[in-house]
């Protein structure tokens, strides 16, 4: 029975933790909304350099540049299910709205 409602939670807590604006605003509570910089992964994947560039400003450091940027923990994975990814979206879509909304971007996250 531990196992079932372990793996209960693990589901729940990995749904919960994509909400990626309630996390944001839990900081806030913290830190001032100017303080904090929010990034978009992709940027950083398909452009390290101009993102590294970013966060320098952004902590006011000088900037330095790296001469190369290491991929780690770089995997395939299969792909997934038409039903999981549909399931996922259709989860996802009110609270990916809010946080486009929040940070007045388009995240590109509706397909």
């Amino acid at each position: 029975m531990k196992i079932i409602a372990a793996s209960i939670t693990s589901i729940f807590s990995y749904l919960s933790r994509g909400i990626y604006l309630d996390q944001l605003l839990a900081w806030e509570n913290l830190f001032a909304r100017e303080q904090m910089m929010t990034l978009i992964s992709e940027d950083f994947y398909n452009d390290p350099a101009n993102v590294f560039k970013q966060v320098q400003q952004f902590l006011g450091l000088p900037n330095w540049v790296l001469n190369g940027y290491i991929k780690f923990n770089a995997v395939s994975y299969s792909e997934m299910q038409a039903s999981t990814r549909k399931r996922l979206l259709e989860y996802f879509k009110p609270h990916n709205i809010r946080l486009s909304e929040y940070l007045d971007i388009n995240l590109g996250w509706d397909n």
